[in-house]
């Protein structure tokens, strides 16, 4: 069960708020479990660093920490 984090400014002019609840009800009806929609209020079509720091906790929730699965930077001279 693939983790979803959907973050929507509940002021968002371009994409109603409504959509994003309608989005969360299609894709748990198509059987995602783990569906989470975080609304902020007050937010437009743009973000916020409440939302930046849902994200964070987010992807340190759900993305292993194992050192394998990090990045590791090479010296441009081992390309």
């Amino acid at each position: 069960d693939v983790p979803i984090l959907y973050c929507h400014g509940e002021a968002d002019p371009m994409v109603n708020i409504n959509m994003a609840r309608r989005s969360k009800e299609m894709v748990t009806q198509m059987g995602a479990k783990n569906y989470e929609l975080k609304t902020y209020p007050g937010l437009v079509h743009s973000v916020s660093m409440e939302e930046i720091q849902d994200v964070k906790e987010f992807l340190e929730k759900v993305v292993p920490s194992d050192n394998e699965c990090q990045v590791k930077l090479k010296d441009p001279s081992e390309m």
